[in-house]
């Protein structure tokens, strides 16, 4: 049985880790020869695809990887402490040590864009799509239930994560098969952060999903709620709320027909 679940957490991991490659494909086509006009790629898909992400996620961190969590983690008194390290681990690494980063295709002209702002950018990612691996391979270890609702609410964000990633990569003014390559790094570290959780035998799950729920609960309510809180169109905040009710809907059907 225990194999079952590894196996299982690992494939989600995969599933989720293309999800980024995905994303870069979308924005790069590394196929086609660059052009001086070339411009990331924008669409209001992408951003409805993760507001809805962002409603799902943060349904998810709060009503159960936080719970599941603080149940799991002994002694229980270090349940809350490792979210709120996991919340600040994710903001230190994508707001301090990669100040530019930011969710959404970069928009800023490529002037104004360094390589030096691409790689933090890739560092920032690599950091949270670790834990969003850690945080896949944790839930299944715990749940099977659980393990796919945080499986589907970090799947709804892996598009637009690869796509933010390459298109600032992009717009510093590397070519379109770097731009893409970064995509493949922060898919492998979903995967890299499954495989934390599988080949560690003594990792302390409860423990380690508390952290990973700090980091869910920064993605979903710091990096991507306001994103959408900011963009000119005023429908897509309701969005958030579009995620959440899928959520209820999802793991309605879970506990009906597969608990």
């Amino acid at each position: 049985m225990h194999i079952i679940i590894n196996h299982l957490g690992v494939i989600l991991g995969i599933v989720a880790g293309l999800g980024n490659i995905l994303g870069g494909l979308l924005v790069t086509r590394p196929w086609e020869a660059r052009t001086d006009q070339d411009k990331p790629w924008r669409g209001g898909g992408l951003h409805a695809l993760m507001q809805i992400g962002a409603g799902f996620l943060l349904a998810v961190t709060v009503l159960e990887t936080i719970p599941w969590s603080l149940a799991n983690t002994h002694p229980i008194s270090w349940g809350a402490p490792l979210i709120l390290g996991g919340y600040l681990l994710i903001h230190l690494f994508e707001h301090t040590i990669a100040p530019h980063f930011h969710f959404g295709e970069e928009t800023h002209g490529s002037e104004m864009v360094s390589h030096s702002a691409a790689y933090s950018a890739l560092f920032g990612l690599t950091v949270h799509s670790m834990f969003d691996g850690v945080a896949i391979g944790a839930s299944v270890q715990l749940s099977h239930t659980l393990g796919w609702l945080v499986f589907i609410a970090i799947l709804l964000h892996k598009f637009p994560e690869g796509a933010t990633c390459s298109s600032i990569a992009m717009v510093a003014g590397l070519n379109r098969m770097s731009s893409f390559l970064m995509s493949v790094v922060i898919g492998f570290a979903t995967l890299a952060g499954v495989a934390l959780i599988v080949c560690t035998k003594s990792m302390p799950i409860g423990a380690a999903l508390a952290v990973a729920a700090g980091v869910t609960l920064y993605v979903s309510a710091t990096d991507l709620i306001p994103h959408g809180n900011s963009e000119e169109n005023k429908r897509m905040p309701l969005l958030v709320f579009v995620g959440v009710a899928i959520f209820a809907l999802t793991d309605l059907l879970f506990e009906t027909y597969f608990k």
